[in-house]
């Protein structure tokens, strides 16, 4: 569950400014074209391949391989790239935190621990 809280513009304009800022090999890279059905075809390979599968059999997998619908490709993220822009975001924002343009992130730890409590009606934050 995120966080509701509203930013200000100066801190828009700073989150902007990061995201500016980002090394263009990052976001060059950050999508990888993939085969989408890579098991297909290995297992269309390995059919046409075998010798004790029937010819009809073998004419119906050729078939299927020369419609090129196993050759489509999909575009993906990068794990690597996003584990790299993600560590590029942490960093810069903490920078910003550190120098005061930007407000220190909540504990959110603590209050889930609180929610918790309050639930369970051990509130220990509020005077009886």
């Amino acid at each position: 569950m995120a966080v509701k809280r509203k930013l200000k513009e100066e801190h828009i304009q700073i989150m902007e400014i990061i995201a500016d800022n980002m090394p263009k090999e990052l976001t060059d890279n950050l999508m990888i074209t993939e085969p989408a059905y890579p098991t297909l075809v290995e297992l269309v390979e390995k059919g046409l391949k075998d010798p004790d599968l029937s010819k009809e059999k073998k004419a119906k997998l050729q078939a299927i391989k020369d419609l090129g619908t196993l050759e489509q490709t999909v575009d993906v993220v990068d794990p690597k790239i996003e584990k790299k822009i993600d560590k590029y975001w942490q960093t810069e924002i903490n920078k910003q935190i550190k120098l005061g343009y930007l407000p220190p992130l909540p504990n959110l730890k603590q209050k889930y621990d609180r929610k918790k409590s309050k639930k369970r009606g051990n509130d220990t934050s509020s005077n009886k």
